[in-house]
C-alpha cells in the first residue's frame, strides 16, 4: 500500500466497524422490542429503522465534516469551446453558409471563433478566397499525421490568433498567401509547427511553438518578420529557412533547446539570403560576440542575448481527499513556466495519461475509483528539461445505501438504538 498520512489509512477500516457494530447493535434492540412489545408499538418502530435516511436530509453537516468537496471543473482546456465538425472554406459564401458573423471586409471581417474541433482530418481549411478573416481563441487538434490542423491557400491579409493547435503533421501551413498575422497562439506536437510557402509579409509575434520535429519553416517565403516568439524544445530544429527565402526579420525571440545532442547547432538554420537577425536569445549562446546562425548564409545575430533557464515549472498543491465513492470529486493542478513542454500524469505508481502540456489547467477525475487509498502525481517539465511534481492523497470510503455515507449511518443507528432504549425502559416501568 503507498504511504498515506495516518488518518487516512485507517479512517475507512475504523468507520466500517463502527458502523457494522452500531448495526448489530441496532439490529438486536429491534429484534427484541419486537418479541416484548404490544403490536401497537410497532409503527415507532418502524420510525426508528427509518431515522438514518430522515438524518441524512435533517443533518447534511454530518457528512460535509469529513468528506472533501471539489467542484467540478472541465477535465481539458477543450471544455471551454463549443464542439464544431471540421470548417471547410472555398468561398465567400462558405462563410455565410457556416454562419460566422462579418462580411469579409477589413472593417467587419469574418469571425471564427470559440470552436473545439479534434478531428482525424484538417481542422480549419480555407482557400482560394478575397475575404478577410480571424481564427480567434480556438481548440484545434488533429489526430492524424497526415493532415494540417490548419491550412491557408491564397488567402490575404487574415489574422490567427490567440488558439491552442495541437497534433497534425503540421499545425499551421500557408501557402502562396500574403500579409498574415499570427498573433499569441500556442502551436505544439506537430511534424512541423508553422510553415511558411510561397508566402510574402507574413507577421508572427508572440507565439509558442514546441514539441515539434522542426517548430518553423520558411519555404520560398520572403518579408516576413517574426517577433518575441518561443521556439524550443523541438527535436529536430528550431527554425528553418530555405535557400528561397529572402529579407525576412528575426528579432526578441526566444529560441532554445532545439535538437538537443546534435553536434552542431539546430536552434536556427539560415539557407536563404539578406535575412536579418538580431536581439535573439539563444540557449547555446555563451557571450561575448556575435551568435552564428548555422546554415549556408553565414548569418549571425549581432546583438545575441544568452537564455538561461535553470528554475523548474511552479506547481500548486491541492489538498489531501478523503471522499465517498462515486463522488463528483476532480483534483486540479495550475502548474505555469514560460516554456511549458510535457506533463505526466501517475496513480499509485501506474502512469494514467501523458502527453503535451500546454500551461493550463491539468486535471484528474476521482469520480470512478474503486473505494481504497491512493496516490495521484502529477510531473511536469519544462523545455529547458526542469521538471517538478506534486503529490495529493486521497481516500475513497465506501458509501451505504446509495449515497448516503457511513459516518452518517453510524451516527443515526446511534441516535435510533438509545430511542429505542428510552422507549424499552418507559415501556417496562408500566403495570
Amino acid at each position: 500500500m503507498p504511504y498515506l498520512p495516518r488518518y487516512a489509512r485507517h479512517c475507512t477500516f475504523y468507520k466500517e466497524m463502527v458502523f457494522l457494530m452500531f448495526s448489530v447493535m441496532e439490529s438486536g434492540a429491534l429484534m427484541t422490542g419486537v418479541r416484548r412489545l404490544k403490536e401497537k408499538l410497532l409503527p415507532t418502530l418502524i420510525i426508528l429503522m427509518l431515522t438514518p435516511f430522515v438524518l441524512r436530509f435533517c443533518i447534511p453537516l454530518m457528512d460535509e465534516s469529513e468528506i472533501t468537496a471539489i467542484d467540478r471543473k472541465a477535465d481539458f482546456i477543450s471544455a471551454q469551446y463549443e464542439e464544431c465538425e471540421p470548417i471547410v472554406i472555398e468561398s465567400s459564401t462558405d462563410f455565410e453558409s457556416y454562419g460566422f458573423p462579418g462580411n469579409g471586409t477589413n472593417s467587419n471581417p469574418y469571425i471564427i471563433e470559440g470552436v473545439n474541433i479534434s478531428s482525424l482530418t484538417s481542422c480549419i481549411s480555407i482557400s482560394n478566397v478575397n475575404d478577410i478573416f480571424v481564427i480567434r481563441d480556438c481548440f484545434l487538434k488533429s489526430n492524424r499525421t497526415p493532415n494540417y490542423v490548419i491550412q491557408l491557400l491564397n488567402v490575404v491579409n487574415s489574422t490567427i490568433e490567440e488558439n491552442v493547435i495541437i497534433g497534425g503533421s503540421q499545425g499551421i501551413r500557408c501557402l502562396q498567401s500574403i500579409s498574415l498575422r499570427l498573433i499569441r497562439n500556442t502551436i505544439c506536437d506537430s511534424g512541423s509547427g508553422l510553415v511558411f510557402i510561397n508566402s510574402l509579409k507574413a507577421t508572427a509575434t508572440g507565439n509558442s511553438i514546441y514539441g515539434h520535429a522542426t517548430g518553423v519553416e520558411l519555404v520560398y517565403t520572403s518579408q516576413c518578420v517574426f517577433s518575441a516568439n518561443r521556439i524550443y524544445a523541438n527535436t529536430q530544429h528550431g527554425l528553418t529557412v530555405d535557400a528561397g527565402s529572402e529579407f525576412n526579420s528575426f528579432t526578441f525571440n526566444l529560441i532554445g533547446w532545439n535538437g538537443l545532442g546534435a553536434s552542431y547547432s539546430r536552434n536556427a538554420v539560415d539557407g536563404g539570403g539578406n535575412n536579418n537577425w538580431f536581439t535573439n536569445s539563444w540557449s547555446d549562446y555563451t557571450p561575448p560576440g556575435p551568435y552564428n546562425i548555422s546554415g549556408d548564409s553565414n548569418s549571425q545575430d549581432l546583438d545575441p542575448i544568452e537564455l538561461i533557464d535553470s528554475e523548474g515549472p511552479w506547481i500548486n498543491a491541492p489538498e489531501d481527499i478523503v471522499m465517498g465513492e462515486g463522488s463528483p470529486v476532480i483534483v486540479s493542478w495550475n502548474p505555469r513556466d514560460i516554456f511549458p513542454f510535457q506533463y505526466t500524469l501517475l496513480l499509485n505508481g501506474m502512469i494514467t495519461s501523458a502527453g503535451v502540456w500546454i500551461d493550463e489547467e491539468i486535471s484528474f477525475d476521482l469520480q470512478y475509483l474503486e473505494p481504497g487509498d491512493y496516490n495521484i502525481i502529477l510531473a511536469v517539465a519544462d523545455g529547458s528539461g526542469n521538471t517538478t511534481e506534486d503529490i495529493v492523497f486521497a481516500s475513497v470510503l465506501y458509501i451505504i445505501l446509495g449515497d448516503i455515507g457511513t459516518e452518517l449511518v453510524a451516527y443515526a443507528s446511534i441516535l435510533s438504538v438509545v430511542i429505542l432504549i428510552m422507549i424499552l425502559c418507559i415501556v417496562k416501568k408500566r403495570p
